[in-house]
């Protein structure tokens, strides 16, 4: 929980530094890069917050990552800053709340509709359409699937969770029967 907060100030602090939305979107690919790359090489992360590396070695190796990933400058100097803070392994977190901050800013929502087989985009359309009117934002949906459903669909939008689905509308009869 403490990493949580900690990873939502860095990432609050990186946002008001860049400023502009071209600057933001350039800085949010540069952090989705960098946790991909520590997610892939565990390693790596485990050697950037290594204490007992020295601060030339360190420099030399976020140089590196800086320069393969083509890091912006902002970006690069914000791994400097939790490489030397011992924050790396936060990084994930940080740009989640990133990506989140952003889409707030640009008034936008992400949202994952589940179904039991993949929708098309013609059947995603209403559900997008029925969001945004609710929202008042614009919905970004990413479709995924749960055999599990039988039919129907789950929304899952930020903490909010629409059920739709097949089986919990079977789940809910069973209970009132059972309950008689």
């Amino acid at each position: 929980m403490r990493d949580k907060v900690a990873a939502r100030r860095y990432a609050r602090a990186l946002f008001d530094a860049t400023g502009d939305t071209l600057k933001r979107k350039a800085a949010l690919h540069d952090l989705q890069g960098l946790a991909e790359l520590l997610q892939a090489l565990p390693t790596l992360g485990t050697t950037l917050a290594n204490p007992a590396l020295k601060g030339d070695a360190r420099a030399r190796l976020v140089g590196d990552v800086a320069s393969r990933l083509m890091l912006q400058p902002l970006t690069r100097r914000f791994l400097e800053l939790l490489v030397e803070r011992q924050r790396v392994g936060m990084l994930p977190d940080v740009a989640e709340v990133f990506g989140t901050l952003l889409a707030q800013a640009e008034n936008r929502l992400h949202a994952t509709v589940v179904s039991a087989a993949p929708l098309s985009p013609m059947q995603l359309a209403p559900i997008q359409r029925m969001l945004e009117t609710r929202t008042g934002k614009k919905v970004e949906l990413k479709g995924q699937t749960d055999a599990s459903l039988l039919a129907g669909v789950v929304v899952r939008m930020g903490d909010m969770e629409m059920d739709l689905s097949l089986r919990s509308n079977l789940a809910r009869l069973q209970d009132r029967l059972s309950k008689g």
